[in-house]
């Protein structure tokens, strides 16, 4: 739980593009869920990359994500149910 309210104090437009950034700093920039952001990462929306053993995002790249969220939420269709009888 403090991490979490830590990184809400985090700002992310001030931080240098090669800043890292943890899996809790980003999900609670991006206000969205751990499994959403694994999602994101299997798609290709936004990058992680590896050190040592945790995983980490460039400042960069988040601020990418967030910059292209609109497209990516207006191109994807939604997904329509039909139900077999």
């Amino acid at each position: 739980m403090r991490e979490r309210k830590l990184a809400r104090k985090l700002d992310i437009r001030t931080l240098p593009d090669d800043a890292l950034l943890t899996i809790p700093e980003v999900c609670s920039y991006l206000y969205i869920s751990r499994s959403t952001l694994v999602r994101f990462c299997e798609s290709g929306k936004i990058t992680k990359r590896k050190v040592g053993s945790g995983v980490r995002f460039y400042a960069s790249d988040v601020r990418a994500c967030i910059r292209n969220f609109t497209a990516i939420t207006i191109s994807e269709p939604t997904a329509e149910r039909t139900l077999s009888q």
